[in-house]
Order: structure tokens, then C-alpha cells, then sequence
């Protein structure tokens, strides 16, 4: 089973920060990855997002845990503030592109997103600061799912 660390981090227009990888699909991504042995949720974090971005963050809050549906495994999701650094533009053999979205473009350009990624970033959306962690599988939030499908209609 697998064990994933994704970061919302967001700029001072509270656009979300996403990378796109040079690998597989190449679609956009929240910044992070794979947890190691013997690592921390938070020390994931942080190494995922300086590795991805080049960017320090600090005060990182747990958002909740994720039961992947298409493979075993769960992913860790957490929000936090950058402290320092600037969003590295070169591409590297992970990463081709690193962008900051407004969560419309994001609404928009969801055909570019990961499936599960879309989902995590939406969760984000719906967690309450200090609020206990959401402990799910990782679908996408019904109390949005509503409103989308009564937008619809």
C-alpha cells in the first residue's frame, strides 16, 4: 500500500499552486509525492513541495486522509503558507511545468488535472481551519457535488 503527501500552498491571489509532470498522462498535480521511510507527514511535505518548487512553507495544517478507489493505498492532503523562495520555472526531468490557477481555471481546465487531484484541490476548498481532519475515500466532496448538479439544471 502506498502512502502519497499533497500540499495546497497558494499565492496572495489565492491561486493554488500546481506542477505538471514530464512523466506518464503529464497532467497537473498538486506538489508532492511519495511519503519515505521513516517520514513524517509534514517532513514529506515539505521536501515534496522544495523539491517540486523550489518554495519553503511553513504552518502546515492537516486537511485529512484519502482511501485511493483505483489502486491501494491513501494519500495525506494538507494546506500551507509559503514562506520563502520563488516558484522555479525551469523544467527538470519530474516536472515540466510549475503554474499558480484560480480554482475557475482550475473548473475549467479539469481535463488536464489528475482525476484525483481535481478531487483533492476541491476537498481543500470545503475544510474549515481547525476543523478534525476528513477521514475518506477520496471522491469528490458531496456537499459540492450538489451544488454543481443544481448549477446544471
Amino acid at each position: 500500500m502506498s502512502t502519497g503527501v499533497f500540499v495546497v500552498i497558494k499565492d496572495d491571489k489565492e491561486r493554488v499552486c500546481c506542477v505538471r509532470h514530464a512523466y506518464g498522462e503529464a497532467k497537473w498535480s498538486l506538489p508532492g509525492g511519495a511519503k519515505e521511510e521513516g517520514e513524517c507527514m509534514q517532513v514529506a511535505g515539505i521536501r515534496e513541495v522544495h523539491e517540486e518548487t523550489s518554495f519553503s512553507i511553513a504552518e502546515i495544517e492537516f486537511v485529512g486522509v484519502f482511501q485511493l478507489i483505483k489502486s491501494p493505498g491513501v494519500v495525506m492532503l494538507c494546506r500551507a503558507q509559503i514562506v520563502a523562495g520563488t516558484l522555479r520555472s525551469e523544467a527538470d526531468g519530474e516536472i515540466a511545468e510549475r503554474k499558480f490557477f484560480s480554482l475557475t481555471e482550475i473548473q475549467e481546465q479539469e481535463d488536464f488535472f489528475y482525476p484525483a487531484q481535481f478531487k483533492l484541490i476541491h476537498w481543500e476548498t470545503v475544510y474549515s481551519s481547525g476543523s478534525e481532519p476528513i477521514f475518506t475515500q477520496l471522491v469528490f466532496p458531496p456537499m459540492l457535488l450538489a451544488t454543481l448538479v443544481k448549477d446544471e439544471l
